[in-house]
């Protein structure tokens, strides 16, 4: 609409690219791109997306993450969170667990492959899953509810605030999700994160941050990953300087130098 109207158009997290077509995120991504007139993107890798594309570099600025602004700013306000309490955990290790997405959760041998890792999860430690609306859903429909909430020493937990769930990847020994966000704010935590996934449209997250994606691939395999991470043997995360909560300031910098005045110009 925005576009139909000549209204100028800003993408935030622009580039981002998982080169998954089944993913609905990466069609609307590409084209918002495609209509957007100035791109901030917040990573590398999604410079060299844009580029490839042929869209003109001019317009495109690095700018940082956004989301850890919010983050950054939410941060002590989620220290003080009682939600470990409220559950019973308290200071006790546990793994934070997170699934929604239609490829591990729309489909009956995908849950119980979930169902297995969290089976694999419980051998070493407790574990917390915050259950997605779409997620208890589907394993109701498919009659594994009962043997999911059966589990000693897991925690289900109805969807919770964003102050509650920070606080748990604030205090998780192990972060085990399909989220993109949980991904990039477990790196900015520099907590241990295995994604549930075989790709992934934040690179950085993998390259320079705590981030390792183990998809589809055998319990041995994830039981493995659990091990050494447990055995303190796990990268640190080295993100980029723009990571730094500082993202709206610089975008807003540059409203002031360069698109207020662009504007005015051919206004």
């Amino acid at each position: 609409s925005a576009n139909l109207l000549n209204i100028k158009i800003l993408h935030i997290e622009a580039g981002l690219r998982s080169f998954d077509e089944s993913m609905p995120e990466e069609f609307n991504r590409i084209e918002t791109d495609k209509l957007s007139n100035y791109l901030f993107a917040s990573e590398p890798s999604a410079l060299s997306n844009l580029e490839q594309e042929g869209v003109n570099m001019d317009f495109v600025y690095l700018v940082g993450n956004i989301m850890l602004d919010t983050l950054v700013l939410n941060k002590q306000k989620a220290e003080y969170h009682t939600v470990l309490h409220d559950i019973g955990i308290d200071d006790k290790p546990y793994i934070l667990f997170s699934a929604h997405r239609p490829s591990n959760v729309d489909k009956k041998d995908d849950l119980i492959n979930i169902i297995d890792r969290v089976k694999t999860c419980l051998k070493y430690v407790p574990v917390v899953f915050p259950i997605h609306p779409r997620t208890k859903k589907q394993l109701i429909e498919f009659n594994l509810w009962d043997s999911l909430i059966s589990l000693n020493g897991l925690y289900v937990l109805d969807p919770l605030g964003y102050h509650a769930f920070l606080k748990l990847q604030m205090c998780a020994t192990i972060i085990i999700t399909d989220s993109g966000g949980v991904q990039e704010e477990s790196s900015f935590l520099n907590i241990p994160c295995l994604t549930l996934r075989a790709n992934t449209e934040r690179p950085i997250t993998v390259d320079q941050g705590t981030n390792l994606l183990v998809g589809q691939k055998d319990v041995t395999f994830f039981e493995k990953q659990i091990e050494n991470i447990l055995a303190g043997h796990w990268k640190q995360s080295n993100l980029t300087s723009y990571w730094d909560g500082q993202t709206a300031f610089r975008i807003i910098q540059i409203f002031k130098e360069k698109i207020i005045p662009a504007c005015k110009k051919y206004s």
